[in-house]
């Protein structure tokens, strides 16, 4: 959530997945699934880390790093 807060959930990440819009929404991990929209930057270094707009920093796997730059170039229509 924007505001760092955690919301329990009953529910798979699969069906919540499969819920949402995936040009908007992407599973960065087993983890989590973030809003493309919310991303502020991606940090590169010994690893991937996405950092939202609150601040908040998630891992990204290196398996999805690539992935997940095509989805924001397809999102806004530019190349990173």
């Amino acid at each position: 959530m924007r505001d760092e807060s955690v919301k329990p959930c009953s529910v798979v990440l699969n069906k919540i997945e499969d819920i949402l819009d995936p040009y908007v929404f992407y599973r960065l991990n087993r983890s989590h699934i973030v809003n493309l929209q919310e991303i502020s930057k991606i940090e590169r270094g010994l690893s991937y880390v996405c950092v939202m707009s609150n601040g908040f920093k998630l891992p990204i796997p290196r398996n999805k790093y690539k992935n997940l730059l095509n989805k924001i170039e397809s999102l806004f229509g530019m190349a990173i």
